[in-house]
């Protein structure tokens, strides 16, 4: 899945992946797999060359994301975007497939947060993401 690295995942079986298939219009056998804690991954995030901490602590490893489970993105840094492209182009949070999407905040303020806290919830952040 990503390069020589193995993950160990659960089968949901051919009913749900014929499900999908049908769903999503398309020819090409899909699967879904399920990760749960005490499955076999050697995924881990890895430290950005432009971001805070290094590697994430080992009760944290990922198995399928490719950089970690959760994004978020501010609304400010959206409505950036937004004002650079022409006005024909139409975005969303959902072109950068975000998640969370956080308001009251400075355009791009979210690529240098070292957590982020929701309610009792504390998220650490490993590293910026590309999109």
């Amino acid at each position: 899945m990503y390069g020589d690295l193995k993950n160990e995942g659960l089968d949901c079986g051919q009913e749900v992946g014929n499900w999908l298939e049908k769903v999503l219009h398309e020819d090409d056998q899909l699967g879904l797999l399920h990760y749960k804690d005490g499955l076999h991954s050697e995924r881990w995030s890895h430290r950005g060359y432009r971001w805070f901490f290094g590697i994430a602590p080992i009760k944290d490893k990922i198995a399928f994301p490719y950089l970690a489970p959760y994004l978020c993105v501010s609304s400010a840094s959206i409505e950036d975007v937004k004002s650079r492209l022409p006005d024909d182009k139409e975005i969303s949070a959902r072109n950068f497939r975000a998640n969370i999407v956080i308001d009251g905040c400075a355009p791009f303020d979210e690529d240098w947060w070292m957590e982020l806290k929701i309610g009792e919830v504390v998220f650490e952040c490993y590293e910026s993401c590309d999109r």
